[in-house]
């Protein structure tokens, strides 16, 4: 922890050696994510590499005003949505299927919306605060099993060798997980 607080330090005065240790301490993890996301895509390992560098780049011109209280978190988050924004880009080119797009067919039925864009994102930090409530109160064991599915890519082959269970376990878990989900939402007001 000392080190990250060492690297948004180096970031908010500027010092390019906190590049260097971002990447350094961070590399693998960013580029993981990176790759779970754009892996089906024509050259991949550089797309992810790119967007790596875009994530740092956004760190180096978020910190400051921003100051992150988990730098890995924050890192993460960036990297993702890079990725995510490029594997849009080149879906928007050339229609296709990937895992990405299971995982996001499956999760669109438990958070579906007709509202306008602008009010979409109004409602997304409330709905961002029901899905971490949410999550906080589910067992370790399927939120673990959630997050690794719908943050981290992972397809459920790769969950249920990790976790040490079957496959059809696995899809049990996740379904059960979105359905209690979908009902956490609906409580909450949100449009099912």
């Amino acid at each position: 922890m000392t080190e990250d607080i060492e690297i948004i330090e180096g970031f908010s005065r500027r010092d390019e050696s906190a590049l260097s240790q971002a990447q350094s301490k961070y590399g693998q993890y960013l580029l993981s994510i990176a790759s779970r996301i754009l892996h089906e895509l024509p050259d991949s390992r550089e797309l992810s590499e790119e967007c790596f560098n875009d994530a740092l780049y956004s760190a180096w011109n978020l910190i400051p005003p921003h100051k992150p209280e988990k730098l890995s978190a924050f890192l993460g988050k960036l990297v993702r949505n890079h990725a995510i924004n490029r594997l849009r880009s080149e879906r928007a080119q050339k229609r296709g299927g990937g895992e990405y797009s299971v995982m996001l067919e499956e999760l669109s039925e438990t958070a579906s919306s007709s509202s306008s864009d602008a009010e979409e994102r109004l409602n997304l930090s409330e709905l961002t605060r029901e899905i971490n409530s949410f999550l906080k109160d589910i067992p370790k064991r399927e939120r673990v099993i959630f997050v690794q599915r719908y943050w981290y890519c992972l397809t459920v082959d790769e969950i249920a060798e990790e976790q040490k269970i079957t496959v059809n376990h696995t899809q049990v878990i996740l379904s059960r997980t979105r359905k209690k989900l979908r009902e956490h939402l609906k409580k909450g007001g949100f449009s099912v």
